[in-house]
């Protein structure tokens, strides 16, 4: 997967470079998905190198006995990949912060920018994923800090969360936000009380966004990797 998604950066900057050439498309719109697109595919890519072997330890129930603990331990991330997961995730936030740029700049001229909620549940994402690559460096005050940042992102486009009716990958970017939070505080003393709060949570925006499937399979879904929130990339309704 990981090869696929550096070949779709590779086309993208092909493409731009056709798009250059010619006035046939609207260059607003194209821009927004195709940057967009470009740092959806950093965040997936940072996400596989942090999570895709640790699957394990993503489970958002708390650990009923040693046992289960042991098979919550998280595998180390070699110093190299961290580094890429790292800039990835710094790719994804420097492009989310020049969309969310444009569009306050937008809304200062009275033109509504409908990807709002869109950038929010998507800068939410790129910021836990930033988080999470300081937790695993050892840098647990700035992850905290940023993790909080996240659920504030999050917070305005998750409906679970009370807040407006944004994209539908934005639950499942806030059930991660709510685990991998949960995971940093369980490496800190006294912080057990945050560690059962952020896991029922997660439950919580996990029973929601499956509450309308079939009885009794909401904890297989509670068991998927969370990146499957990032392999739904946009909506066409999302840059109306």
């Amino acid at each position: 997967a990981l090869s696929m998604w550096q070949e779709g950066l590779s086309l993208l900057d092909e493409l731009n470079r056709h798009m250059l050439k010619t006035t046939t498309v609207n260059s607003d719109q194209y821009n927004k998905l195709s940057q967009m697109l470009r740092a959806e595919l950093y965040c997936n890519m940072s996400h596989a190198i942090l999570f895709s072997s640790t699957a394990t330890s993503l489970s958002s129930s708390v650990p009923k006995d040693d046992d289960d603990k042991k098979k919550k331990k998280k595998k180390r991330v070699k110093e190299d990949d961290l580094k890429v997961a790292s800039e990835h995730a710094r790719e994804a936030l420097s492009v989310y912060n020049q969309l969310r740029a444009t569009a306050a700049a937008a809304a200062e001229k009275g033109n509504d920018d409908a990807t709002t909620l869109l950038y929010a549940s998507s800068m939410g994402r790129a910021l836990s994923l930033a988080a999470s690559c300081y937790a695993l460096a050892g840098s647990a005050i700035t992850a905290e800090g940023l993790y909080q940042s996240s659920l504030e992102s999050l917070s305005k486009c998750s409906s679970s969360d009370g807040g407006s009716e944004g994209p539908p990958q934005a639950n499942i970017h806030l059930r991660n936000t709510y685990m991998w939070y949960a995971d940093l505080c369980e490496n800190w003393d006294k912080r057990e009380s945050d560690v059962v709060r952020l896991r029922k949570l997660a439950n919580e925006v996990g029973k929601g966004i499956h509450e309308e499937e079939e009885e009794g399979t909401e904890e297989e879904w509670l068991k998927k990797d969370g990146l499957n929130g990032g392999l739904w990339f946009f909506s066409l309704g999302d840059f109306r």
